[in-house]
């Protein structure tokens, strides 16, 4: 573990997050999400600071999420007190940052994932590039789409928002720009001009308008392909259900390759998650950001009181055996009773 898992600096009226936890892809423990909130706090009251820039020195990775060995840790010696403040505390960094009055510019360059969708996708501007990878594989390990995702999927086209919660699928620039996760693309060779011209550029008239002239004079379109985009009508025909069992049920029948593709991979996922997860964003369909971030916290609690999360990260992180023993074994078997009681 790095001595400092995340650096703080300040020049010229931009105030820098650099993640520093290489070992981890930089996964969020609960002491860099605490310094980032209460450096944020600092910042935000600073007159002398004017644009936040969250960032990587790594190639491969902004976040790969939250550390969920330390949460898994945690539980199994029964501190559910430490659970329950990490994520307090994390849902209120991601508050902070939906509400940050200065411009927030995320560099989601390489693997952004889970939390690190939390600390990125609520700010001003969202920047991917070439090596970008987004997703929220949550139900993967037996939990849920959380830290505000139940907001910003919901306000992805369609049903694309759907898809992505309950397939954990991998989004690329093109995708990201299509779903508005991102605002902004920058090839890769320009992300050390980008931000060398906030750091050397005097916004501190008008941050807003500045950030966005910046971005708009160093970005372009994405040369990728988003699959999202091609597969659109697909994925709303087959993500229309009102419940999860019909979803599986009309993907199982679709003949579309790359739909069947998306089906297979949500069959490793936990039925329990997946039928709790579609259930979350359909009702929160049109609830506040607030609202949703207190839903979510309220079921983050919910679901580290069985094993079923623990099971997830057991296998995917601690034995890395990738052969998770859910508590139902498909998605029928999952009781209505069980569901409404995680609400």
């Amino acid at each position: 573990m790095s001595e400092n898992p995340v650096l703080f600096h300040q020049k010229n009226g931009v105030g820098v997050i650099t993640l520093n936890q290489p070992d981890s892809l930089n996964s969020l423990n609960f002491e860099m999400i605490s310094r980032i909130r209460k450096q944020l706090l600092l910042w935000k009251e600073d007159t002398q600071i004017h644009v936040i820039i969250l960032k990587s020195d790594l190639e491969k990775a902004l976040c790969a999420g939250g550390d969920l060995k330390e949460i898994y840790q945690a539980k199994k010696r029964g501190d559910t007190s430490f659970m329950k403040a990490f994520f307090k505390e994390e849902y209120a960094l991601n508050q902070l940052i939906f509400s940050y009055p200065k411009p927030y510019i995320s560099l989601m360059n390489g693997i952004t994932m889970g939390g690190g969708m939390g600390i990125s996708v609520h700010g001003s501007y969202r920047i991917v590039s070439d090596r970008s990878l987004l997703a929220m594989p949550e139900v993967f390990i037996g939990f849920f789409p959380d830290v505000g995702a139940s907001y910003f999927l919901n306000r992805c086209p369609g049903k694309t928002g759907i898809l992505l919660g309950l397939s954990g699928y991998r989004m690329n620039a093109a995708d990201a720009l299509y779903t508005g996760l991102a605002t902004h693309y920058v090839p890769e060779e320009n992300l050390p001009l980008l931000f060398k011209s906030f750091v050397e550029t005097d916004i501190s008239a008008y941050p807003k308008e500045g950030a966005h002239a910046i971005l708009e004079m160093l970005s372009s379109a994405s040369p990728m392909v988003s699959k999202l985009e091609e597969n659109r009508s697909a994925i709303d025909s087959c993500f229309d259900g009102s419940d999860i069992g019909g979803i599986i049920a009309t993907l199982t029948i679709s003949k579309n390759a790359w739909m069947k593709n998306i089906k297979n991979r949500m069959e490793s996922a936990s039925p329990l998650s997946l039928k709790i997860s579609h259930h979350l964003l359909t009702q929160a369909k049109k609830k506040t950001f607030s609202e949703t971030m207190d839903l979510e916290l309220d079921l983050a609690y919910r679901f580290f009181e069985n094993e079923e999360t623990l099971e997830g990260i057991r296998s995917l992180i601690i034995d890395k055996d990738r052969n998770p023993n859910w508590k139902y074994r498909s998605i029928e078997d999952v009781p209505e009773s069980m569901v409404k009681s995680y609400f």
